[in-house]
């Protein structure tokens, strides 16, 4: 591992807790945007699809409020691991649904 690879490791956002517990889901929209942090304008690692699929990773936040499709307004975030690209990072809670 050379020296940018680990510093770019220490530098990464880690979630409150790592240790996946089996748990999943899939993704309930197109195009779901996979962010860095719990927040609206957080970088953006990637996207979910429905038929992905997704691994529950922890770090459940209560962060930026985000409006669904259906109306419901929540502000819980959960961080997932992309079963297809492997890219983690937050979702709101408005664009996952649990297995």
């Amino acid at each position: 591992m050379g020296i940018a690879s680990l510093v770019a490791g220490l530098l990464s956002p880690v979630p409150a807790a790592q240790a996946a517990d089996g748990r999943g889901g899939d993704f309930t929209a197109h195009g779901v945007k996979i962010r860095a942090v719990p927040r609206l304008n957080g970088h953006v690692r990637g996207h979910g699809n429905p038929g992905d699929g997704f691994t529950w990773n922890g770090g459940q936040s209560f962060a930026d409020p985000v409006t669904c499709p259906n109306g419901e307004v929540k502000d819980h975030w959960t961080y997932v691991i992309n079963n297809r690209t492997k890219v983690e990072g937050y979702v709101s809670d408005c664009f996952i649904r649990e297995d």
